[in-house]
């Protein structure tokens, strides 16, 4: 799915959504939000095996790599996030004031691997023509191979919320939702980094650095863009700017916070499965 296509699908759905909502006696739009934060994500620990799989046609990915070991663990990333949606309420006010959330988020994903090796050999024996001291010369390789990848995720984003009184200067809101959309700009880096150095056997494992040099190769691959969802509970807490003014009383400040679970759908891979956690402030006009 192209980037172009991502877009009209999005402005399409809003469109759409705008027009059933002004065409129904039940449905109004009530409210008009952004927001902006950030998205706390459990990274994917890929393996060799996995970046293998993704980019086949990678000449690093293909050297023999059995001597080195996988810096594995799990890490959690950060990616910035926007996010506008849409305010639908149905018919009167109901207990709960509950309200149909529809809209947009724009966010980034990213996996990544870590393999490295050192490997130690005796180079040479050095004799001190003053002190008779006998100092080791050593030839020390240490290898280095990372693997990244990354993407940017433009997904519908649907939620269903209940709130405390809305035309109290604060109140509070929960609920359920999700996302799903797909990825754009995604792509992969591959980096070899050998770093060769002579060094002398100080005094146990200290060593002093006589010379040294250095490879480095890296490998770029623009890949086929994914689809994905989540699942989320939404919960935040709204203050109204103002009680009594007809206009500034409609602009409302917000906080809110999303526990969920992300699944992406990236072409050669198994369904990757992401805790997530995003936060973030926003503004809300009342209509």
């Amino acid at each position: 799915m192209t980037q172009n296509t991502l877009l009209l699908s999005a402005i399409m759905l809003l469109f759409a959504q705008a027009t059933f909502c002004q065409n129904s006696k039940k449905a109004s739009i009530s409210s008009i939000s952004v927001q902006t934060g950030f998205v706390n994500e459990q990274e994917a620990d890929w393996q060799l095996a996995d970046f293998r799989r993704l980019i086949p046609q990678s000449a690093l990915l293909q050297k023999d790599y059995s001597l080195f070991k996988q810096n594995g663990g799990t890490s959690l990333q950060t990616s910035p996030m926007v996010s506008a949606n849409l305010g639908i309420t149905f018919g009167e006010s109901k207990k709960g004031h509950p309200e149909l959330r529809i809209g947009l988020i724009y966010f980034s994903q990213y996996a990544s691997t870590y393999l490295y090796a050192e490997e130690r050999k005796p180079y040479d024996t050095l004799i001190s023509t003053q002190t008779g001291e006998m100092y080791l010369l050593d030839s020390l390789k240490t290898s280095y191979l990372r693997g990244n990848y990354t993407c940017d995720q433009l997904r519908a984003d649907i939620a269903w919320v209940y709130r405390t009184n809305p035309e109290a200067r604060f109140s509070a809101y929960g609920g359920i939702g999700g996302t799903m959309g797909g990825s754009i700009n995604a792509f992969s880096t591959i980096s070899y980094n050998e770093n060769r150095a002579k060094a002398t056997l100080l005094s146990g494992s200290s060593y002093y650095f006589n010379s040294n040099s250095r490879d480095y190769q890296s490998e770029h691959f623009t890949l086929k863009n994914n689809m994905g969802f989540s699942a989320y509970i939404p919960a935040g807490l709204d203050f109204r700017i103002f009680k009594k003014h007809l206009f500034w009383s409609r602009f409302h400040l917000f906080y809110e916070g999303r526990a969920g679970v992300n699944v992406s759908f990236i072409p050669n891979m198994t369904p990757t499965k992401n805790i997530s956690l995003l936060q973030g402030v926003g503004l809300k006009v009342r209509i």
